[in-house]
């Protein structure tokens, strides 16, 4: 049997669970002042174990993760299929024995978090082209209103206005996306129409306040006005 992070070996995560939502019970050689640690202060992963190849593993000795019992792994994405693959894995066969097995996609992706690409994957939330900006980029253009095809329509809805929102209030939460023309808050509807000067103006608001409009701590709807009907046509 391997030492190190045997089949009763677990994650150190408090309240007894892995980063996975296991239930495990603490790691027989992990100091208690790491079994509640941030992510940060824990152990580094073990470079030999990533390539099969750790010895301390087999006498119980290894200091890093998770050749010493912590089956935490933030270099992985929480709550995904692979994480928890990789924990049930060391769960079952021990440190040891799971370095020979682990999926050889799961050992690239920790190897390349720990060889500095997290400085990368930084750099691309930063400038929203990580997966994650672009999953919340793709629900917001989900949420944009559709235009109508009146192109004199220029006004936007705005639902779920506060009942004491004044009009002052709406203008400053959506003056910055465009240039407005008139605010007309409906207290009864608790809602709010928003004039803008040019339909371009109008349509570049429509897209930056979709799911992102807030007055007062409340999140507001966004959706074009109805175009006003004119007088009825005669045959």
């Amino acid at each position: 049997g391997g030492g190190g992070g045997g089949g009763g070996g677990g994650g150190a995560a408090a309240g007894g669970r892995d980063y996975y939502g296991g239930a495990v019970a603490p790691p027989p050689r992990v100091p208690v002042s790491q079994q509640r640690t941030a992510f940060r202060n824990l152990p580094k992963m073990c470079t030999f174990w990533l390539s099969g190849t750790c010895t301390r593993v087999l006498r119980g000795t290894c200091p890093y993760r998770p050749c010493n019992g912590q089956f935490v792994f933030p270099e992985l994405p929480g709550n995904t299929d692979e994480g928890r693959a990789l924990v049930d894995l060391l769960r079952a066969k021990g440190a040891a024995k799971a370095q020979k097995e682990v999926d050889p996609s799961t050992v690239e992706k920790l190897r390349d978090a720990i060889k500095g690409n997290k400085a990368e994957a930084i750099k691309a939330r930063v400038l929203g082209k990580d997966d994650l900006s672009e999953r919340y980029a793709k629900r917001m253009q989900e949420r944009l209103p559709d235009a109508p095809r009146d192109d004199s329509v220029r006004t936007l809805w705005i639902g779920g206005v506060p009942a004491d929102a004044t009009e002052a209030d709406v203008r400053s939460a959506v003056y910055v996306h465009g240039d407005v023309a008139s605010v007309h808050v409906a207290r009864e509807s608790r809602s709010a129409f928003v004039e803008f000067t040019t339909r371009e103006q109008a349509e570049q608001a429509a897209r930056q306040l979709a799911g992102t409009a807030v007055v007062r701590g409340r999140t507001l709807r966004v959706a074009w006005a109805q175009p006003r009907e004119g007088p009825a046509e005669t045959a």
